[in-house]
């Protein structure tokens, strides 16, 4: 009986262990990213930042439900699952990922941008961006027509 109290304590105790960690905005990165945006400068480069190793975007837009766009886009998006964009208006959460796997978020303010090319997976050397009019409106700049 003992043994059976024993083993149910150690499989409770394992499977409270395995709570996945969750990623909160990373505050440099949103600072780097601040910095860029807020120069409203004809293009905004991400490709050079290089402090971490990331290979794709993810932009989520304000009230994106993140477990679902991460089952769109077939990316692991638990790690974090307790971002409250999906109860937020105010900024947009830029995903950075590594091999399929998130590895920085940073939680960038809507005043200083805002994304027309969202719930998509942007390769690194995509990540080039184009402000409209207004410079708050930002623009992939692979996605714009090309000149002939």
């Amino acid at each position: 009986m003992t043994k059976k109290i024993f083993i149910g304590v150690c499989l409770f105790l394992c499977g409270s262990c395995q709570q996945t960690e969750q990623l909160y905005s990373d505050r440099e990165l949103t600072q780097v990213l601040e910095k860029e945006f807020g120069t409203h400068s004809d293009t905004v480069d991400l490709t050079g930042i290089d402090y971490f190793k990331w290979d794709q975007l993810v932009i989520l837009p304000p009230y994106s439900d993140v477990q679902k766009v991460g089952r769109e886009l077939d990316l692991n998006f638990k790690i974090i699952n307790q971002n409250f964009i999906k109860l937020s208006d105010s900024y947009n959460l830029l995903v950075f990922i590594k091999d399929d796997k998130v590895v920085k978020i940073a939680e960038l303010s809507r005043n200083y941008a805002d994304f027309s090319d969202e719930k998509q997976i942007i390769k690194k050397a995509d990540t080039r961006f184009i402000p409209s009019e207004d410079s708050k409106l930002y623009t992939l700049q692979s996605s714009l027509p090309k000149d002939d």
